[in-house]
């Protein structure tokens, strides 16, 4: 056995040759990729097969970490035998400097934690070996529940790099592994999120050079097929020179004309399939290399077709974006079902609805702006905040349970207000056709401003996504929603009015009688006093109208950015 050979047994005899210097330069975008994750919050551990001190100086250079680096070894035999008499199931373990190799701190487990937070800890397979196979059960489960203390590990074979991966997701962590070779393929299955590298290599020829990464696969079908034809040419020509050898030999034999006129055609068909070889020749060495998929791209679920691992960062902002954008469908969705389970309920008995051009035109509004929802892009800076995971996380559900008793608020203020200017003798008639009128109207123009309250407030796009001062689309039709609904509540255009089908507003109402028929005697009491020093005693219906809709966005909007301050959680950023 080799491990058991001392090394003056090994090196000695020998003759000395030189040195051979083997460089594997790193690539330049590593250690940026590296600090984005990092200030985005995110841990960054190496897990590799080569060197301890190798994986060591490359997670140096990376910048995976910039404290100084003690690694995990096993306790000389001349101190073990010194410290110890009897043998104990507990294997001893030391740190060690990266540094200056001196011995640092016995290993304690309970001391990791502490350690962790001043050094960066490293270790290879052969100590998580031993840690793996101790008898005591408590000491080794105690010691592999903080595996996410250590952020180099090295030596690692595959069935380890599993076992690291699902250890981490033990300790409550969400793991996203990128591997590019075979030895990786069972931590990328494990992991949660899993990113294979594409190892692209070009095919070399006689006097080639070795194969080299390619940048990219865009040239990937056209090259697959230049070689295909090539190597049909290949086989043409290879036909044509066995033709041409039988070719030559039947006519040194005959003198006939036929003969001679096939042979120059024979030679002609060859001299021109030789032009081609000869170009294919030429051509070869500056075509684009095949890709062949290897095993890690079949085991994640991502696959990246450049061999960075800048991928990663672009797997996380695609995820916060699509998430983010998911909860804010739910909560607008949610937002509009409450609103129109309360419009075709309690408001349908009163009479209210709506005409055909009135659903028609806000239906393609809101239809517009979902779709513009859709098309917002990630932000390309990442944040140390996270989305939430579920619309039932206290900020969202909160924020929408009190938006949506805002809006009926709104809805029943502005029906008590409208009520009245209906006519003693005015009949729900629940069944019957839609004729316009002032409740209607009203109901109409506030829901309109209800739309795009519950698009404002709950799209928030960043720190995840364009927000809707970047995507100009979705503010166009929420602009235009706005200015159309203002429009016709302010009846400066009475044909448009009368054309989406608004009855006319009272031109004068008297405001102590719209407050008392609209708020309880304990509300309207304090409120009239101020209104009597500030407001005429009438004013157009129109005004009160367009006051309500302003209210109610303003007012929404402000709940709910007062209760994602209350009930989000302050993100620090802690860089190991």
């Amino acid at each position: 056995d080799a491990k058991a050979l001392s090394r003056s047994n090994i090196e000695r005899d020998l003759i000395f040759a030189g040195f051979i210097a083997f460089d594997c330069p790193l690539r330049s975008d590593s250690r940026a990729t590296v600090r984005t994750l990092r200030r985005a919050n995110h841990q960054v551990i190496l897990i590799t097969g080569d060197a301890l001190l190798t994986a060591i100086h490359v997670g140096r250079e990376v910048a995976i970490s910039t404290r100084p680096m003690w690694m995990l070894q096993k306790v000389s035999a001349a101190i073990t035998e010194s410290s110890s008499e009897s043998k104990s199931p507990i294997p001893a373990l030391c740190w060690i400097s990266a540094l200056t190799g001196k011995q640092k701190a016995l290993f304690e487990p309970e001391n990791v934690e502490s350690v962790g937070l001043e050094y960066s800890l490293c270790i290879d397979g052969e100590i998580l070996s031993l840690i793996e196979s101790c008898e005591d059960e408590t000491w080794r489960n105690k010691v592999l529940r903080k595996l996410h203390y250590f952020r180099v590990f090295a030596r690692m074979r595959p069935e380890q790099k599993e076992r690291v991966i699902l250890a981490l997701k033990e300790s409550g962590f969400t793991v996203l592994m990128c591997g590019d070779g075979t030895n990786d393929v069972g931590a990328l299955k494990h992991a949660d999120v899993g990113v294979a590298l594409l190892s692209m290599t070009t095919e070399t020829t006689p006097g080639a050079e070795a194969s080299t990464l390619m940048p990219n696969v865009a040239p990937t079908v056209t090259t697959q097929r230049q070689v295909s034809s090539s190597s049909a040419v290949v086989r043409d020509a290879s036909n044509l020179r066995q033709r041409k050898s039988t070719v030559s030999s039947e006519s040194n034999g005959s003198l006939t004309n036929a003969k001679s006129v096939h042979k120059s055609g024979a030679r002609s068909k060859l001299e021109e399939l030789q032009n081609q070889l000869d170009a294919l020749d030429e051509t070869g060495e500056d075509q684009a290399p095949l890709v062949k998929l290897g095993d890690a791209s079949i085991a994640s679920p991502f696959t990246s077709k450049r061999m960075t691992i800048d991928s990663c960062i672009s797997v996380i902002r695609q995820g916060r974006c699509a998430l983010a954008t998911t909860l804010q469908m739910y909560q607008i969705l949610a937002l509009n079902c409450l609103i129109s389970s309360y419009s075709l309920s309690v408001l349908y008995l009163e009479g209210v609805k709506f005409g055909d051009r009135q659903m028609t035109v806000t239906g393609i509004a809101v239809a517009a702006v979902f779709f513009m929802i859709s098309r917002s892009k990630p932000l390309k800076k990442l944040s140390p905040e996270r989305p939430e995971k579920s619309v039932f996380a206290k900020p969202l559900f909160i924020s929408l349970l009190g938006q949506f008793v805002i809006h009926a608020l709104a809805l029943v203020l502005s029906t008590s207000i409208a009520r009245p200017y209906l006519g003693n003798n005015y009949d729900p008639d629940v069944d019957g056709l839609f004729a316009p009128n002032i409740l209607n109207s009203i109901v109409f123009l506030l829901s309109n401003m209800m739309q795009v309250s519950v698009f404002v407030t709950n799209y928030k796009g960043r720190p995840f996504m364009e927000g809707i001062s970047e995507n100009r689309s979705l503010r166009g039709v929420l602009l235009f929603l706005v200015a159309w609904t203002m429009l016709l509540a302010s009846e400066i255009m009475p044909d448009l009015n009368e054309f989406f089908q608004l009855a006319p507003l009272p031109s004068a109402i008297d405001v102590q009688s719209a407050i008392k028929a609209s708020l309880p005697h304990t509300l309207y009491m304090p409120l009239l006093s101020w209104c009597s020093l500030f407001l005429p005693e009438t004013i157009p219906m129109s005004y009160i109208a367009m006051a309500v809709c302003i209210i109610d966005v303003l007012v929404a909007h402000a709940w709910d950015r007062l209760t994602v301050a209350m009930f989000s959680k302050k993100v620090e950023v802690r860089l190991p």
